[in-house]
Parts: structure tokens; sequence; C-alpha cells
């Protein structure tokens, strides 16, 4: 709180987003990882004025790649919500 998403201090690392229509629910986020932040010049993010994006890169100052945090993420998201992901490319 105050606002959606995850935040470190003023800079936005991870957008999360919700939708509702025709009887579908709709979720998602998108954690920054190694995004170019240079395009979020351009625009106030989220329409908040004095707030800035950052990444995972940014941050451990060194490059992190998507395929390197999906798998704690996985973890921490099973250990959260207790709960039991399937692959899509599982043959169960």
């Amino acid at each position: 709180p105050p606002y959606t998403g995850v935040w470190l201090g003023e800079r936005k690392i991870c957008a999360i987003g919700v939708r509702c229509g025709r009887h579908i629910t709709s979720h998602g986020l998108a954690l920054n990882c190694s995004t170019d932040l240079v395009w979020f010049d351009h625009i106030v993010p989220c329409g908040l004025v004095g707030t800035g994006v950052t990444s995972l890169s940014e941050e451990l100052q060194r490059h992190v790649t998507v395929d390197e945090v999906i798998p704690p993420f996985l973890d921490a998201f099973k250990e959260t919500y207790k709960c039991t992901l399937i692959s899509e490319n599982s043959s169960n």
C-alpha cells in the first residue's frame, strides 16, 4: 500500500493487474528483470508523479534474465498460495 504492484521505495519493480469482463477474470503481473528503463523517462508510470520504475538488474547491478527468475518465483508462488503448479508442457 498505497499503490498496487511491488515497490522498492518510490520505484515500481512489478506491475499487477486484474481485468473482469464478460464473465471472465484475467490477472497477471509484469516483473521487470532486465527491462530497458530509458523508455520510462518518457511517461509518468501508473500516473504517479514523483515515482519511478526499476528492475532486478538495476537493483542488483548485474544482468538478471527471466529464465533465472522463473524457478525461484514459482517456488515462492507455490509456498505463498499453498498450491501445486502444473506445466503446460506436462504430459499429465
